[in-house]
């Protein structure tokens, strides 16, 4: 997964929505398939995910009030971190930039 630093205000926000939708297909039980499919998720990363999200929300000075309401056995899938930050660093300029910047500070 894009380290959420990395990732540019629209983006941070954007996945933090996705990863709220997420938990609620997997309490209605509802297939993932095509996440698993493309690298896009892996399901036990998810309350440690949202946990990151939510520290750099804070870290920057937005208000964050939903807990993750998810609880999950094993994890299902996995997440291809260089495809990920590939993909984002093509699609956004704001996270290109951000990415540019960390690889500077030696991050």
């Amino acid at each position: 997964m894009v380290p959420p630093e990395l990732m540019c205000r629209a983006h941070l926000l954007g996945e933090h929505r996705e990863l709220h939708a997420l938990a609620g297909m997997i309490r209605a039980g509802r297939a993932l398939n095509g996440y698993v499919a493309r690298a896009l998720i892996c399901t036990g990363d998810l309350a440690q995910r949202h946990e990151d999200l939510a520290q750099e929300m804070f870290y920057r000075g937005y208000r964050h009030n939903s807990p993750l309401q998810l609880t999950t056995g094993a994890g299902v899938g996995r997440v291809d971190v260089d495809v990920s930050m590939s993909e984002l660093r093509r699609r956004c300029g704001q996270c290109r930039e951000r990415m540019g910047y960390a690889a500077t500070k030696g991050g």
